[in-house]
């Protein structure tokens, strides 16, 4: 599917669950954005928990949004994004990658072994994203960063190439032959 160049396309998630925080954020960010209000398509994945908060959020600011709980089908609204605003997950992160998509990573803050926070700073050393720590992540800065990078395309799309050169499209077939490869391996003595 063609991305349209306009509306620039806004996507906001937390993985399945939502981020609590990065919803309240993102609607403390609308005040800011009031003048992108007519520019902006965005889609808004908040996690069950929040759907409600969140849709009432958009109402209250008059600002037109998609908002849902969840969607199986991430991949096709991260095809639509320009900018991505998101967890750091392993998942996430391969999807990003995969389709090549510039993000502002807010890592969750208690990831086991702050694997988020690894995870959101290999993309960013890589000018392939942003890392905004979850303790920084206000409202006023969050909507500063996303006019900052949707201002300017050529930046846009040297993250989104970086992003993309990054992917490993072929992972889970690697996986599957290392797989294979250690069953036929394995002896019938070694499976007793």
């Amino acid at each position: 599917m063609e991305r349209p160049a306009s509306p620039q396309t806004l996507l906001i998630m937390g993985g399945s669950q939502g981020a609590h925080q990065i919803n309240l954020q993102m609607l403390a960010a609308l005040e800011f954005l009031r003048e992108w209000r007519q520019q902006l398509n965005i889609i808004h994945l908040t996690g069950l928990a929040d759907v409600d908060l969140v849709k009432n959020g958009y109402a209250q600011a008059d600002f037109p949004a998609t908002v849902m709980a969840f969607t199986p089908d991430v991949a096709a609204y991260m095809a639509q994004a320009h900018l991505v605003v998101c967890r750091a997950g392993a998942s996430t992160l391969a999807e990003l990658t995969a389709l090549g998509r510039a993000a502002i990573l807010v890592p969750y803050p208690y990831a086991a072994n702050q694997h988020q926070e690894k995870n959101a700073r290999w993309l960013s050393e890589a000018q392939a994203a942003y890392l905004l720590a979850n303790q920084d992540l206000t409202g006023a800065g969050l909507a500063a960063l996303i006019k900052e990078l949707l201002d300017n395309p050529v930046k846009l799309a040297d993250m989104e190439s970086r992003c993309h050169s990054l992917a490993r499209l072929e992972a889970a077939a690697t996986m599957v032959a290392e797989c294979q490869r250690l069953i036929t391996s394995t002896t019938p003595k070694e499976l007793d």
